[in-house]
């Protein structure tokens, strides 16, 4: 009984003090997040549709559109920003990945549905709607997925087929389409 006692204690302890471990990570990430957002700096480098859109994604350019934009200091990638949208009924989903000496870190993701809605040259998005319907913020440390939190309904319209990552975690599906922009962009900048 004492062993089963010990036992308990130590697993308890041991997943109290990673919970705090991972709240202690998500404090940082969110802190390093809102400095790099802050940075006025960066030389963006922009890509579109086809340059980096899977074609069974979005086939026909004047249903879909993309770009991709990655902010560099000093030839260092910091962010990268995907925006998809279909620009017949005005759905908008950006993700937003964040790398620290190459490795992400931090990933946001957001829909917007309207039509009141416009993306500058910059990959700045003039939404003139409230709010998102739905945001999600995933937390990495050590390439691994340790938190993630969710707000409101994804809208299906904008998944590409699902058929296509049966086989991979929404943790994988994320890790590898940061590798691949992040591939990308090494190669034009």
């Amino acid at each position: 009984m004492r062993t089963i006692f010990i036992i308990l204690t130590l697993s308890v302890f041991s997943t109290l003090t990673f919970a705090q471990q991972n709240k202690d990570i998500q404090s940082e990430v969110d802190k390093t997040v809102l400095e790099l957002n802050s940075i006025t700096g960066f030389k963006i480098v922009k890509l579109e549709n086809t340059d980096f859109l899977d074609i069974a994604f979005i086939n026909q350019e004047s249903i879909g559109y993309g770009f991709l934009f990655g902010y560099f200091i000093d030839g260092e990638l910091y962010k990268i920003r995907e925006v998809i949208g279909i620009k017949l009924v005005g759905e908008l989903a950006i993700t937003e990945y964040y790398f620290d000496d190459s490795e992400l870190f931090f990933v946001f993701e957001s829909e917007k549905s309207g039509k009141d809605l416009f993306v500058s040259a910059d990959g700045t998005v003039d939404y003139r709607i409230d709010e998102p319907n739905f945001s999600v913020k995933y937390y990495f440390n050590d390439s691994k997925l340790i938190n993630k939190f969710e707000e409101g309904e994804r809208q299906t319209i904008l998944l590409p087929d699902e058929k296509f990552f049966d086989s991979q975690s929404k943790e994988g599906q994320l890790i590898d389409s940061a590798q691949r922009y992040y591939d990308l962009f090494v190669v034009k900048n």
